[in-house]
This record gives C-alpha cells, sequence and structure tokens, in this order.
C-alpha cells in the first residue's frame, strides 16, 4: 500500500512540476521542489494508513480530505494511469 502511495504521489508531483521545471537547478534544489510538491499531497504514510483502514472495514472508513495547492484544472488535466 505505501508504494503505491507514494507512486501516486511521485506522479501527481511530476505532473504538477512539469510546466515549471527547470533544468539547470542544482541537484539539492531539484529535489527540494519534488518533496515539496509530493509534501502538498499530504502525509504519504497517513494517506496509507488511511487506505488500510478503508480496505479493512470499507462501511465505516473515510478518506480524510487532504487540503492541496492543485486546482480543479490541474487535476482534470493530469493523465490517469
Amino acid at each position: 500500500t505505501r508504494c503505491i502511495v507514494f507512486g501516486h504521489l511521485t506522479r501527481m508531483a511530476v505532473w504538477k512540476l512539469r510546466k515549471s521545471w527547470n533544468r539547470a537547478l542544482p541537484v539539492k534544489k531539484k529535489i527540494a521542489a519534488f518533496a515539496d510538491a509530493v509534501s502538498a499531497y499530504g502525509d504519504p504514510d497517513r494517506i496509507a494508513e488511511h487506505v488500510v483502514a478503508a480496505r479493512r472495514n470499507r462501511t465505516t472508513a473515510r478518506m480524510p480530505s487532504y487540503p492541496t495547492t492543485v486546482s480543479d484544472g490541474e487535476v482534470q488535466g493530469a493523465l490517469s494511469f
């Protein structure tokens, strides 16, 4: 579950950064930008915990709503895999 969550967050972060990515930045700044983009979606471990809880008890578990910096237009434009 954790790998799936991290994979999805990675995909969404890459999608979010695609238009503003600067290849010339030092690696340290690239990693920081990526980490910020991933964390904008919420804490990956907490998301994974909620996914596992929802799978265990599908009738009562509710996924929390995490605030993001992504607009609806960005989400709608994201590629689904």
